[in-house]
């Protein structure tokens, strides 16, 4: 944190070819995406049906008020 070097490390080794992996699951995060997406849908699609429901309950009000 200071800025100073690192002293060496006598055992750290290089592997020539090696290759990181990826710390993610890509498939197990696009399942999540997804259902997260149709979770949204569901509850906009929820949203959207009480609306109409508070618009019709509004007009009948009027209508017999």
């Amino acid at each position: 944190a200071n800025g100073d070097p690192l002293p060496n490390d006598a055992n750290a080794r290089l592997l020539s070819g090696a290759i990181e992996g990826s710390n993610v699951n890509s498939v197990e995060s696009m399942v999540g995406m997804i259902a997260a997406s149709r979770q949204f849908e569901t509850q906009m699609r929820l949203m959207q049906t009480a609306e109409t429901n508070d618009k019709t309950a509004a007009q009948l009000l009027s209508m017999n008020g």
